[in-house]
Formats: structure tokens, C-alpha cells, sequence
């Protein structure tokens, strides 16, 4: 099985750390149970070759990094019984 710590989408629960939780996610699954953010940064020249010097020097194979996930939650809050999709957002009636 899964164990109790684990999500259908994100995997194994690592460690909640109240604010965020870590997990350790399949990349299908996760690919496949998720909506891509399509809104990138802005291309700056400057970065990009900064990023791209720094690659040639490494002897690091592959391109390391962390894959960020936010999952929008909405309750009711006992006050007003409308909705809301977490901090910094209005609540939706």
C-alpha cells in the first residue's frame, strides 16, 4: 500500500512542515493529476547565459531542480459560509 501519509497525486508524505509539506512524487503521476502553469518569467538575456555558463562548468549531469506544486484548497469559513481558496485571496460568495 500507499501508507497513511501518502496523496493520490504528490506521493509519499516526506515531512509537514506546517506552512508546506514535502513529498516524493511519481513524474507521471504527477504530470498527469496536474495543471501545467503556462505564465513563465520573463526571458532576460543576461540570466539565461549566467544559467547556461554556470552549466558548462558543472559536473553535474542532467538539469537539478525541485518541481513546485500549490494545491488551491477551498472551505467554507464558519462566519460567512463563503468560499475561500487560501491566503491573500478574496473569498468567493
Amino acid at each position: 500500500g500507499r501508507g497513511d501519509n501518502a496523496h493520490p497525486i504528490f506521493g509519499q508524505l516526506l515531512h509537514d512542515f506546517g506552512h508546506k509539506k514535502l513529498y516524493c512524487a511519481d513524474p507521471l503521476t504527477l504530470w498527469s493529476g496536474t495543471l501545467v502553469w503556462d505564465k513563465q518569467r520573463a526571458f532576460r538575456p543576461q540570466r539565461a547565459e549566467l544559467i547556461a555558463k554556470a552549466k558548462e562548468r558543472s559536473a553535474a549531469l542532467g538539469w537539478p531542480g525541485t518541481i513546485t506544486i500549490v494545491e488551491a484548497v477551498r472551505a467554507a469559513t464558519a462566519e460567512t459560509g463563503a468560499l475561500e481558496t487560501g491566503a491573500g485571496n478574496e473569498a468567493e460568495g
